[in-house]
């Protein structure tokens, strides 16, 4: 079988969904006039058609993150007519249904005795949500926010461009050497981030290796679940122990 590798960049324009100073909102200012304007720059550069994602605050629309998720979310986005979402990893490598998690598990409720709760999750059920993966998970391992935005809590602001583009260097390389198929969506791409100078030409170098291997084509991530639904690239479903 010829290797076919879909891959996309998913770049989220965020708005401030917390309490901000005249600092952070500069930040966003800087993305939406300059960040927004470099990345359309480089997209146009290697002729890459990217997705877009401009939520405008996460908790008043259907569009989902993996920070504000609950039991609803997939019957949410169901009802909202949305195809794709991605805000879960039940994969890191393969497009799937991702399934309805409504009544899947009881709360851990130490107030009470443990066998009240502590009972096997019920038997997931796929929705008609294809789940393209969220770079963020695990551990936010393919998103620019955490090593290159200077944030109180978990970001960091100061890390090296070179030590994260081998980092993502390294999951895609694994993915390849195991993988016939499998689809690799970077989906969180901001731009009052990787617009920064620094983080545009480590995009640059991560493009370019990209295009060395054989197979690799860029898709957007609509594409992505268009072939998924078409079976040109696999779209599985998951069960509580295995995928299908």
């Amino acid at each position: 079988m010829v290797k076919r590798i879909p891959v996309g960049f998913g770049i989220d324009v965020d708005a401030n969904g917390s309490a901000a100073d005249p600092t952070d909102a500069s930040c966003g200012i800087f993305g939406a006039n300059v960040g927004v304007d470099r990345l359309l720059k480089l997209w146009e550069r290697y002729d890459i058609k990217t997705t877009w994602f401009i939520p405008g605050h996460h908790r008043i629309v259907p569009k989902t993150d993996s920070e504000t998720t609950s039991k609803r979310s997939i019957k949410l986005l169901e009802e909202f007519g949305l195809e794709h979402d991605h805000s879960f990893m039940f994969s890191d490598s393969q497009l799937h249904y991702a399934p309805n998690v409504w009544e899947s598990w009881k709360e851990t409720n130490y107030a009470v005795e443990a066998a009240d709760w502590m009972v096997q999750m019920t038997r997931l059920q796929a929705s008609k949500i294809v789940e393209t993966m969220p770079s963020h998970c695990p551990q936010w391992s393919l998103d620019d926010w955490p090593p290159f935005q200077v944030e109180k809590g978990s970001s960091l602001g100061y890390v090296d461009t070179h030590s994260i583009e081998r980092l993502w260097r390294e999951q895609f390389d694994f993915l390849y050497k195991e993988y016939k198929q499998f689809v690799f969506p970077i989906s969180s791409i901001h731009p009052q981030v990787s617009g920064k100078p620094q983080v545009i030409l480590m995009l640059r170098r991560f493009i370019e290796y990209f295009k060395t291997h054989e197979g690799m084509e860029w898709c957007t991530f609509e594409k992505m679940v268009e072939e998924g639904a078409l079976k040109k690239v696999p779209c599985r479903k998951i069960t509580n122990h295995e995928i299908n």
